[in-house]
């Protein structure tokens, strides 16, 4: 078998650049050229943006006179983050870290800039998973907003940010203070009945309940429902999302009547103010299918996916993508039947769609190939699996911007394919590929690339590849010891 290789998506730094001269006739304008990559980002041209924000970033860092000019640092700090918007991580992690240090440098490591650039740090961190580190630059840029006494925006801002990730590391008791401390704040800023406040209130709620104290959260949620009414009716679209914690909280209550209740609320809401086809309206919708499916009310989830779809044909026509999306639901809940064989056949009739709406190389028609091409693998029928993934794998290749997790995902089912069918030197070999893609965007020490090799490990033992297997042992030991 012919492995695929690595080509045009990993391209991160090895453009070469022509940097245009700007002679006294025409000066560069840095803020155009920034504005011109915010159209591209919206207009998910992402090469193009990544391509003009570089060569933007390196004009006007040649076009400071002084290398301690606040210009240099600010220039890399934006192309920092546009990287981190495009998930290219290489180009991320330097930027920021490179902006950081000139800051540190040259204006002082307790200034305001600084902190703005541990914030961006911190934001880097929380892309790649490393909540640790992420903490870490917060509380230096939170150390540094609370010296400065001038900061109090940003200083409630970092708070909130590291509350969140106190709420996800289970350090529950740090994220109700912080969540109560951003609440202090922000309504003695905002004053204590805006509605700005349901935001801190909805996140506060999510701490208690994670802690157990339902019915702290319900007076949290409900305090949060109280304001946002009173600002936009019983039915603004802001409640949505009240909506949906309370029943999220009913269930956990076993009060499912009351669950349903606020989770076909949300989905009113959302479909009253949004488009058919905005994300929001598929995720009220996702809540109400799953809850059904885990109540084992498949004829309730079936309903709504009938009127959803019958919606969008009728508003849209049979053959677009916004109907495509019902057939994927369709395909989960047969999948939650034990009907993978209708599964089947959704997802086919979605590709038929896609393909022919949107051409055979769109994104949205790889993931709906990997979905394929996974259930193929269970259903074992592994070559037409092979020929869709390999269809994804081509898609993903042919984008050079922030793909590698759909592009390693569909490398593990052909792997599946592989290893199924006992062709083991490719399914190593695919393996392999998982990691150097993984060490390439996050480093070889990153979690996401040692749990790949963790995988190796796992699938040298099984083959009895034992010499493949120790050294893949003593690689991982030797990064858990740095």
């Amino acid at each position: 078998m012919q492995i695929q290789s690595i080509h045009l998506w990993m391209i991160l730094l090895a453009f070469a650049f022509v940097v245009p001269s700007f002679g006294s006739a025409q000066k560069f304008d840095f803020a155009a050229e920034q504005a011109k990559v915010e159209k591209l980002l919206v207009q998910n041209r992402n090469d193009e943006a990544m391509r003009i924000a570089q060569i933007a970033a390196t004009t006007e860092i040649e076009d400071c006179r002084r290398i301690e000019d606040e210009r240099v640092a600010n220039a890399r700090l934006w192309l920092g983050e546009t990287a981190l918007q495009l998930k290219q991580f290489l180009v991320a992690e330097s930027e920021i870290q490179k902006a950081l240090s000139h800051r540190q440098k040259y204006i002082g490591k307790a200034s305001l800039p600084t902190a703005e650039a541990h914030a961006a740090w911190a934001r880097f961190f929380l892309e790649t998973g490393l909540g640790d580190r992420a903490e870490i630059e917060l509380e230096s840029a939170l150390r540094i907003y609370a010296a400065l006494g001038n900061a109090k925006l940003q200083e409630s801002q970092a708070r909130e940010q590291l509350a969140g990730l106190c709420l996800m590391s289970g350090r529950l008791s740090d994220a109700e203070k912080l969540y109560d401390s951003v609440l202090t704040f922000e309504a003695l800023r905002l004053g204590d009945q805006n509605p700005e406040l349901a935001r801190v209130l909805n996140n506060l709620g999510g701490t208690y309940l994670a802690q157990g104290r339902y019915e702290r959260a319900k007076g949290t949620y409900e305090q949060a429902m109280n304001l946002q009414t009173a600002a936009f009716g019983a039915d603004g679209l802001p409640l949505a999302t009240t909506c949906t914690n309370l029943g999220v909280l009913s269930e956990q209550l076993t009060d499912y009547p009351e669950a349903e209740k606020y989770l076909l609320r949300a989905y009113a809401i959302r479909n009253q103010h949004l488009r058919l086809w905005d994300p929001l309206v598929l995720v009220s919708l996702d809540n109400l299918v799953s809850f059904h499916i885990k109540q084992n009310e498949f004829s309730k989830a079936e309903a709504l996916l009938v009127e959803a779809k019958r919606l969008r044909e009728q508003r849209l026509g049979a053959d677009q993508p916004a109907v495509a999306e019902i057939l994927d639901r369709f395909a989960t809940l047969s999948m939650a039947r034990d009907q993978a064989d209708h599964a089947e056949r959704y997802w086919l009739l979605a590709l038929q769609i896609r393909e022919n709406s949107l051409g055979p190389q769109h994104e949205f028609v790889a993931a709906n190939l990997y979905n394929l091409g996974k259930l193929e693998n269970v259903l074992h029928k592994n070559d037409q699996a092979r020929i869709h993934l390999n269809w994804a794998l081509d898609i993903y290749e042919g984008q050079s911007v922030g793909n590698e997790g759909q592009v390693t995902a569909v490398l593990s089912e052909l792997f599946m394919c592989d290893f199924m069918q006992g062709k083991i030197e490719d399914a190593a070999a695919q393996l392999e590929l998982m990691r150097t893609i993984k060490a390439e965007v996050f480093g070889d020490a990153h979690p996401e690339t040692i749990a790949v090799m963790e995988e190796q490990l796992k699938f040298y033992t099984e083959v009895q590849w034992l010499p493949q297997a120790a050294q893949i042992e003593a690689e991982i030991l030797k990064i858990r010891g740095r």
